[in-house]
């Protein structure tokens, strides 16, 4: 199995001129059994995993791009950055965590979190927003946090718990 945003998908080879995996749209297929398919390009055979590789990254790109623009807006809005900012946006993976911030205005995210679902995406971009107030993991950072993402507890029992899952 191989999970996309929180959900498994079964990994099917089809006849392709082209490297490319592609994900059923729809969820639906032939038989009742696979509802959620990714469906990777014969020619992509040679390198399967760099196949996957590179669409989760693709999707990494698209998807934590359009979060972190969400949450950065949502932490200017409730006060806890209060200054436009340009942090630069790294996705990379990471061996140890699930993201980090820099004081030269870098935030790291791991490729991993694509995998899981966008809440927990959501929940590591807070933390690493508020960390730009605060670089401690203090009260006042977790009092930031919380008024940004009021279920950040929640959300980071069930990356820990998925995380042993996927």
């Amino acid at each position: 199995m191989h999970y996309f945003l929180g959900r498994s998908y079964q990994l099917r080879v089809y006849s392709s001129r082209r490297n490319d995996l592609i994900i059923n749209k729809n969820n639906k297929s032939q038989s009742r059994d696979d509802k959620r398919v990714l469906y990777l390009g014969v020619h992509a055979l040679s390198n399967p995993e760099s196949a996957l590789y590179q669409w989760y990254r693709q999707q990494a790109t698209r998807v934590f791009s359009a979060r972190y623009d969400y949450w950065l807006k949502q932490a200017q809005e409730k006060l806890i950055i209060d200054w436009e900012l340009s942090l630069n946006v790294v996705i990379k993976r990471l061996k140890s965590r699930w993201g980090s911030y820099s004081t030269r205005g870098r935030i790291n995210l791991n490729l991993e979190l694509i995998r899981y679902p966008q809440r927990c995406l959501d929940m590591i971009i807070c933390h690493e927003l508020c960390h730009v107030r605060e670089l401690r993991h203090n009260k006042r950072f977790f009092n930031f946090l919380t008024k940004l993402y009021p279920d950040w507890q929640e959300q980071s029992q069930l990356l820990s718990r998925l995380s042993m899952k996927y």
